[in-house]
């Protein structure tokens, strides 16, 4: 991978600043290995595959895997590291013609998941994008939803409806 994508990893991983990593599908980049090093009590560990109970980790980087899954079990993959494995987690998928021989992705369908996209890197074997989810910041909170709109405590014991 390019530079660019190195250096947006490194600025992800500096400004989540994940104490435990986990590397799904390719092995971790050694900007994680770096970042990991780089303090005490850090950890990373690599999967192949994500088996059924693998505990929580802080971030999970899932690099060369969802592309050879098909939608339904790359939605419940999505769906479990958002619910079950930390709610945190950075993918790497190959965009353009690699991606319409590798996967059946595309960049609306991650948007509508609540990927956000992050940076597009050419390389010589083909484009690639990164996307960020976070649950934390996934969804703003609309205005309307305050107690300014609708709780009104001052008519609580007037009305009874």
């Amino acid at each position: 991978m390019d530079a660019q994508y190195k250096a947006d990893l490194r600025q992800l991983l500096e400004h989540l600043q994940p104490r435990s990593v986990l590397c799904l599908g390719a092995p971790c980049d050694s900007t994680v290995l770096e970042y990991v090093a780089a303090a005490p009590g850090r950890l990373a560990q690599h999967l192949a595959e994500l088996p059924q109970a693998p505990g929580r980790f802080d971030l999970v980087i899932v690099a060369d895997l969802l592309e050879r899954l098909d939608k339904t079990r790359g939605t419940r993959l999505l769906a479990r590291l958002r619910d079950l494995h930390g709610g945190r987690f950075l993918l790497l998928l190959p965009s353009g013609l690699q991606a319409e021989r590798s996967g059946p992705w595309d960049n609306n369908e991650l948007l509508a998941l609540g990927l956000i996209l992050v940076g597009r890197y050419p390389a010589a074997n083909g484009a690639h994008h990164l996307y960020r989810f976070d649950l934390d910041d996934y969804k703003t909170t609309p205005d309307w939803l305050n107690s300014r709109f609708w709780a009104h405590p001052e008519r609580w014991d007037k009305d009874f409806w």
